[in-house]
């Protein structure tokens, strides 16, 4: 059976890269119904790796540590109890409804890490259960740093690569849980070495400082040199979402302002608008 095969589940972390799927499956002549991404529902490098599974114990978690991102993610309070009980039927579904499933991965994304450990650590899968890694696929000078780069040609000749996850593999995750759950620190981001760590809720904001000066620049100007700074090292650990929360802790924290635009976190306009500083 085809790792595209509609009668496989699909479980995949970002949105693009379902529907570089959907399209892929369509060029093999066939259509993948009920796909649904797990990152936008979920950041899942926030928070400890062993609430992943658990929506509601994790948003609590999240309001308790101030580490609601949601809320850049076009969230109501509302919205996110729905998105919970979506992302609570979602697990409950994988436990339950057993049957040959392949997980489309990307190793340089620690969103997807995250999620792939915790996968591994709460689910049983069918013995026909595929994992492919699309990290080695190339775009532009480096690499995919997350499934959502992958073009559905490059989806197609990933399939090739797809390896049985065996007990081996299950045991080297579950390792990698518990190393994770044995020091919960709030956030998991790339060392550099290129190995998943622990690290502390507020471990982004040396890097967000870095690119804003006693100057007034632009705040996008400021978000984009961010992420072209993940792009050049060729892995992903953070999103937007987390960068526009951080940048409000900062400007609560009365470590950088802003000026023009406004807090707008259902983008009703662009929530980058204005510039940032550092306070003198």
């Amino acid at each position: 059976m085809h790792p595209l095969s509609p009668q496989r589940r699909q479980i995949i972390y970002s949105d693009s890269g379902a529907g570089a799927l959907k399209q892929a499956a369509m060029l093999r002549g066939e259509r993948l119904k009920g796909l649904v991404p797990y990152g936008p529902m979920q950041e899942a490098f926030i928070g400890p790796i062993d609430l992943i599974a658990h929506p509601f114990e994790r948003q609590i978690w999240r309001e308790a540590n101030d580490a609601d991102t949601s809320i850049w993610r076009g969230l109501d309070a509302e919205s996110r109890h729905e998105a919970d009980r979506a992302v609570a039927s979602w697990w409950a579904d994988l436990r339950t409804n057993k049957r040959p499933t392949t997980i489309w991965h990307c190793s340089r994304d620690v969103g997807d890490v995250s999620f792939l450990v915790a996968l591994l650590n709460e689910i049983e899968f069918e013995e026909d259960t595929l994992l492919i890694d699309v990290a080695d696929i190339v775009s532009g000078k480096g690499h995919v740093t997350s499934t959502g780069g992958c073009r559905p040609g490059s989806i197609l000749s990933a399939a090739d690569s797809a390896v049985h996850i065996d007990e081996a593999k299950r045991d080297k995750l579950r390792k990698e849980f518990a190393r994770f759950a044995a020091s919960p620190k709030g956030l998991r981001l790339f060392d550099t070495n290129g190995v998943v760590q622990e690290a502390p809720i507020d471990a982004h904001d040396a890097t967000i400082l870095n690119f804003i000066s006693d100057d007034w620049r632009p705040y996008i100007r400021v978000m984009s040199d961010v992420v072209k700074h993940q792009i050049d090292r060729d892995i992903r650990d953070l999103d937007y979402g987390v960068l526009l929360w951080r940048v409000d802790k900062l400007i609560e924290a009365g470590v950088i302002e802003r000026r023009g635009g406004s807090r707008e976190p259902l983008f009703v306009e662009n929530p980058m608008m204005g510039d940032l500083r550092r306070v003198a």
